[in-house]
């Protein structure tokens, strides 16, 4: 897309920004733009999707009144979920590739399907930043059910621990993000990993570090095929020692558990490439897990 072209939808996101800021009784759907006539609460479930009913319970009270009904049916929630390393929601034939996987596990929040990918495409790329706090907040669920799942993976070796003491902060002993380059940070203005990895951070009181940079700039992985993303990640990320070292052992000698954000997770190159970067600059062992936005 040409520059001219991002900065006049860039320039129309920011009008109706303004116009909402302007007339601020004139509620409507951050993401379709249909009015929001009145309050909603979460739909309800039939007896078959209790379970889904209390993953979306980790949802802000607040998000499903912030959308219209039609955005909130179209959420394509990742759950539940079939592959247990990657989080997709059917088996997953990549995951058996891996025989040498530097992370746990990765979960995210929803399917990338075309709905999603405009979503986010509305954030990332037309200036829509009001969008944030919501695809964050989106988030919510997915972090959540990593949390108890790293949480158990060691609840063997701590008899001690228990669910009802099991909090974010005693889980999580760092939030890190997957860095963009300077290029894009220039073309868009931020990093919606970095973004989002604050949001989670501020919201779990969990430290937030950048402890990764990206060695160049390249085109966007999108449109390259899974063995053209393996090749081309491959040394794309440096870690930064000093900043690893900030990161404190815990007392109960176990691995430092560090979750990696990113906003999609596709073959898992890229979650896959910053790991390694991390346990090679590391001193003390890493347990590595990730959360993405969107699975596709």
């Amino acid at each position: 897309m040409r520059p001219f072209i991002k900065q006049l939808l860039k320039r129309s996101g920011e009008l109706r920004h303004t116009i909402q800021f302007l007339n601020p009784n004139a509620r409507e759907c951050p993401f379709c733009g249909k009015s929001l006539k009145n309050s909603q609460s979460l739909p309800p479930q039939s007896s078959e999707g209790q379970a889904q009913k209390a993953y979306l319970s980790y949802l802000p009270p607040t998000f499903p009144r912030s959308v219209c009904s039609s955005c909130f049916a179209a959420i394509p929630w990742l759950t539940p979920i079939q592959c247990g390393k990657c989080g997709r929601g059917i088996p997953c034939p990549d995951c058996i590739r891996w025989t040498d996987a530097k992370f746990m596990a990765n979960r995210s929040a929803v399917q990338y399907s075309s709905e999603m990918r405009e979503w986010l495409a509305q954030y990332k790329y037309r200036g829509n930043e009001k969008l944030e706090p919501l695809l964050a907040q989106m988030m919510f669920p997915a972090f959540a059910a990593i949390t108890k799942e790293a949480a158990s993976r060691t609840a063997s070796n701590s008899p001690a621990t228990t669910a009802s003491i099991v909090t974010p902060a005693s889980v999580w002993d760092a939030i890190a993000f997957v860095p963009v380059s300077a290029e894009r940070a220039e073309e868009r203005g931020f990093n919606q990993a970095e973004r989002f990895a604050a949001i989670l951070a501020k919201q779990n009181h969990i430290p937030i570090f950048d402890l990764l940079f990206r060695e160049r700039h390249t085109e966007k992985q999108s449109f390259k095929s899974r063995s053209e993303r393996m090749k081309d990640t491959r040394r794309l990320f440096q870690a930064k020692p000093d900043l690893l070292s900030l990161l404190q052992t815990p007392a109960q000698g176990r691995p430092i558990r560090l979750l990696l954000i990113d906003d999609i997770y596709t073959t898992g190159s890229t979650i896959q490439a910053c790991s390694t970067a991390l346990h090679q600059q590391s001193q003390a062992p890493l347990a590595i897990y990730a959360l993405t936005w969107a699975r596709s």
